[in-house]
């Protein structure tokens, strides 16, 4: 009988060994460079000429040739590379990654060419699984790869996004599932990531969204989108009260700047043209606050940010600047100054007036990503204020328990608001 003692250092050879069985039994399953290529010349239901073949020449280097001008028998297989549909990576050697063999080809067909797909071709992808490439919690490397998803992401003509463009899992979601137009996605974009995507997702899909986007808050992954407002929008203001203290969290409840905040946004909206019912202004608030290091004011040292969602009131851009400026202006007639405010930053600094020239809302529990660094400063809840900033606890403790109404309370774009019909709307424009 073998009494052989198995010491911790065996152990640990035995397991490498054992994990480098199992890694050359995953490296077998990748479908061979000449399976697809057989593929492509007898499967009907695959368009071979609208297929890319890489390969590597001995004295040019990475080629790529097409069915109409190389004979693809003429390639040594070795020097096979990859693949492509079009412009998108179908077949990688190095990555491991085959989209012909596993039926997802089929889907990225019918994005470029829907009618190319004929009727018996396979699916052999449940949509709503290839939506989501994390089932219960499990990672998916494909879902973190470098943008090539089956659909390439769409960057504005100025921005060609992040270097090591790495997609978050909501981010992934909505380049499944948004309308992957071009021109609609730069020139009427509804989120822009930070690191430069551009997508633009129907109203009928929100509601997944939404479900998806309390998803990735409740599993605590990172996400990086901004949401850009409809031309009409739910008016909010953000509020960044800066200290020359470390830690120094201000409270705009306990300070009255709520108070103020709520009672002369009532009399502004109920002064306007028409206006003759009473304003709603109750408001969803969030808080985000960090330590900083700010070239912009370089006795700062600790940031308490606020953002008020006012539930019922709906604007367009230039009502938000007019209001947004009398705002600041106000504060500093009621207030003067803060303790602990660093030189040269005004109310109308701290009621962010420059936010009004290029409008992007940060969306709540989005990561913030600035010079290629994730910044811990994400959105929390702090409670529903009613007129006058009466605390609502009864609606606070609601949306403390229900994620999915309370980022439905932060959302601005008024075509989405619109479609749920949950929110009576009073409309203000210029």
């Amino acid at each position: 009988m073998n009494t052989e003692v198995q010491t911790p250092q065996k152990k640990r050879r035995n397991s490498k060994r054992k994990d480098n069985a199992e890694d050359e039994v995953k490296k077998e399953k990748l479908t061979t460079s000449d399976a697809i290529i057989n593929r492509l010349r007898w499967d009907p239901s695959l368009p071979a000429n609208d297929f890319v073949i890489g390969y590597l020449d001995r004295f040019l280097g990475i080629v790529e040739s097409t069915l109409e001008t190389h004979e693809w028998d003429e390639i040594p297989l070795h020097r096979i590379y990859y693949f492509k549909y079009k412009k998108l990576k179908v077949w990688d050697r190095n990555t491991r990654m085959d989209r012909i063999s596993s039926g997802k080809i089929y889907r990225i067909m019918k994005e470029y060419d829907p009618d190319k797909v004929p009727s018996y071709a396979p699916e052999k992808i449940d949509p709503e699984a290839a939506s989501d490439e994390v089932n219960d919690g499990q990672e998916s490397s494909e879902s973190e790869s470098e943008y090539d998803a089956f659909r390439e992401i769409i960057f504005s003509d100025r921005n060609k996004g992040a270097d090591q463009y790495k997609l978050d899992k909501l981010e992934l979601w909505l380049l499944t599932n948004h309308t992957n137009i071009p021109k609609q996605c730069k020139e009427y974009p509804t989120h822009i990531s930070q690191k430069g995507g551009h997508y633009h997702l129907p109203t009928e899909l929100v509601p997944k969204f939404v479900k998806k986007w309390a998803d990735c808050i409740n599993k605590e992954k990172n996400f990086y989108l901004d949401e850009i407002p409809t031309p009409l929008f739910r008016l909010f203001v953000d509020i960044d009260v800066k200290s020359t203290e470390l830690d120094d969290i201000y409270d705009i409840v306990q300070t009255e700047w709520l108070n103020v905040i709520s009672r002369y946004t009532e009399n502004y909206f109920s002064k306007l043209k028409d206006q003759k019912s009473q304003v709603d202004a109750s408001v969803v608030v969030t808080e985000c606050h960090s330590n900083i290091e700010d070239s912009s004011t370089p006795t700062a040292r600790h940031k308490s940010g606020y953002r008020l969602h006012f539930r019922s009131i709906f604007v367009d851009a230039q009502v938000h600047k007019k209001y947004i400026t009398s705002l600041g202006l106000y504060l500093e007639s009621q207030f003067h100054e803060y303790e602990n405010q660093p030189k040269g930053w005004t109310f109308l600094d701290v009621i962010n007036v420059k936010m009004c020239e290029h409008t992007k809302v940060r969306l709540f529990g989005s990561t913030k990503y600035r010079r290629g660094k994730d910044l811990d400063r994400k959105y929390t809840f702090l409670g529903v204020f009613g007129n006058n900033a009466v605390y609502d606890q009864h609606e606070s403790d609601r949306l403390k328990n229900d994620l999915e109404s309370l980022l439905f309370h932060t959302i601005v774009r008024y075509d989405y608001i619109e479609q749920e019909g949950k929110v009576q709307v009073m409309k203000f424009t210029q």
